[in-house]
């Protein structure tokens, strides 16, 4: 019963994770300051910047 939970808890948080990083892509780009996203960041809304460069690079890197 444990394991399913932590499996089941797991799951969510990576689509959670992946909308969180959604948002921080789109604010970005949106032009919204730095400061703010990183605000929203230290109170966990939302992932931390190195994540959201490293999905930039991959999305670079198939569409050339």
């Amino acid at each position: 019963m444990i394991s399913l939970y932590y499996f089941l808890s797991d799951i969510n948080n990576k689509y959670i994770n992946g909308i969180k990083a959604d948002i921080r892509l789109y604010l970005q780009t949106s032009e919204v300051s730095s400061s703010f996203i990183n605000t929203l960041a230290n109170i966990r809304i939302l992932i931390i910047k190195k994540t959201v460069n490293n999905q930039k690079i991959k999305i670079l890197s198939k569409h050339k």
